[in-house]
């Protein structure tokens, strides 16, 4: 599963103890926030970083593959 939704985070949440998101939708001034316990947002960076691994992965295997086929036989 790829996480396509880009969360930004907020430097000032209004609970110190929690982060918090907020996502443009149409313009500087409208946006939809999610504020999420620090476990929720360790879990979502985590799988980001799991994520970009994979994404990492696929990309040199994809350009091993054209450079292995560029070559004569």
């Amino acid at each position: 599963m790829n996480r396509c939704l880009m969360l930004p985070r907020v430097w000032q949440p209004r609970d110190p103890e929690t982060v918090c998101t907020r996502i443009q939708t149409e313009g500087p001034s409208v946006y939809f926030e999610i504020t999420l316990t620090p476990e929720e947002a360790e879990a979502y960076a985590l799988d980001l970083l799991v994520d970009a691994r994979r994404a990492k992965g696929a990309r040199a295997s994809r350009e091993w593959i054209e450079k292995i086929a560029q070559q004569p036989h």
